[in-house]
């Protein structure tokens, strides 16, 4: 069945995948992670670490279309 946590897995997964650290992958799904030393010894996730750890995954979408009618968009006044 798919759902959120079915995306949200994924996503997880793919972070994983292009070598994402655990602290900054449980920052983007929400999770905290259980380890004492991490509560301890670590700091939160930036907003810039997040998105930059997001652009790192290729989700297979073609956005070029969408990025000229946003940008279009933008430009009227």
């Amino acid at each position: 069945r798919l759902g959120f946590h079915s995306l949200r897995s994924t996503l997880i997964q793919r972070l994983q995948d292009v070598g994402v650290h655990d602290e900054i992958r449980a920052a983007i799904a929400g999770h905290e992670l259980d380890d004492e030393h991490h509560a301890a010894y670590s700091r939160a996730s930036t907003p810039a670490e997040m998105r930059d750890a997001i652009n790192r995954v290729d989700f297979g979408l073609e956005l070029d279309a969408l990025r000229a009618v946003l940008n279009d968009t933008a430009a009227r006044p």
